[in-house]
């Protein structure tokens, strides 16, 4: 399964990325690993904010690059209600958006990689 996922960071900011192991990217940005990103090193992810799930990595990555385009008000209105993603996609490109699924995962993700303090 490909991923897309906003995050949190200490500073209020945004960090939008893409894996195929969630769990195992979690822990890189809020653990400041060395595989972590460099973003997310500096600014301490606090939380994950949204997750979603998509068939090919090709599309996961149009997708974080549309989410990384967006301005905040609209990446919070993502964070405030991830199901309207295709939505917002289709509206925004004018194209019918990849097949995208809120995860259920999120739910079942640890509580230590959804809030680190």
């Amino acid at each position: 399964m490909n991923y897309i996922y906003i995050i949190k960071c200490r500073d209020e900011s945004y960090y939008t990325g893409i894996t195929k192991n969630i769990e195992k990217r979690l822990k890189q940005h809020f653990y400041k690993e060395k595989q972590g990103a460099k973003y997310t090193k500096s600014r301490q992810a606090v939380q994950l904010e949204a997750l979603w799930e998509v068939n090919s990595w090709p599309e996961a990555g149009r997708l974080e690059y549309f989410i990384k385009s967006l301005r905040r008000k609209e990446k919070e209105k993502l964070v405030n209600n991830p199901s309207c993603l295709p939505e917002l996609y289709a509206e925004k490109k004018k194209e019918e958006p990849p097949e995208i699924r809120v995860s259920e995962y999120f739910e079942k993700l640890p509580l230590f990689l959804q809030t680190i303090s």
